[in-house]
């Protein structure tokens, strides 16, 4: 008898321990994450009012202004597309920028991304260690939260909690970008274009 309740206090002392050991280990994550940032930058006037669309493997993903940040859920190993282009007056503008990463479940990704006040082109930095603290730390308005799963075609309409904006002000406001020498003559005519026959 005593054998029989040492051998169960025991396997009962082993259970536990193995218990705990799993649930000190770190469970892998089956998704990956894009962590998206723009931080704030005051000190250039004109950008800040210029959508910055994300779109991934030809999915519109979201769209950030000034001090938001976008965090895209991803499920399995693969190549991801990725493409960030300025958005003013309906229209893009500037260059984009364009890459392609492999992601695998389990990791994440950290991208700053901000809007170069003359050419309106997009410069993306990769972030680690000590520059993704630094970026991490700055005050955000908001963070998008997005899955996959959830993302339709790249024409999928990006909500936004910005209210309408008629043709006339976004003309004033086009007119200004190109006063304040943001935008070159001939994106200034483009984006025009685009309002008018809207």
């Amino acid at each position: 008898m005593k054998k029989r309740v040492y051998t169960n206090t025991v396997l009962l002392a082993i259970a536990i321990l193995l218990s705990g050991f799993v649930q000190g280990q770190d469970v892998q994550k089956d998704y990956s994450e894009i962590h998206f940032y723009r931080p704030a930058k005051a000190f250039i006037h004109g950008t800040a009012s210029i959508n910055l669309n994300i779109i991934i493997d030809d999915k519109n993903i979201g769209s950030l202004l000034d001090a938001t940040k976008l965090e895209y859920k991803l499920y399995g190993e693969k190549d991801v597309k990725i493409k960030c282009v300025a958005n003013f007056a309906n229209g893009n503008v500037g260059k984009p920028f364009v890459t392609t990463i492999h992601v695998k479940n389990g990791e994440d990704y950290h991208i700053s991304l901000s809007i170069m006040s003359i050419t309106l082109s997009i410069k993306a930095t990769f972030l680690q260690d000590a520059k993704l603290a630094e970026i991490q730390a700055k005050k955000y308005v908001d963070t998008i939260l997005v899955d996959e799963k959830e993302v339709k075609s790249h024409e999928t309409e990006v909500a936004t909690d910005k209210p309408y904006k008629s043709k006339a002000a976004r003309l004033k406001e086009l007119k200004q970008l190109l006063k304040d020498e943001l935008i070159t003559q001939e994106e200034y005519d483009e984006a025009h274009k685009k309002i008018i026959n809207e």
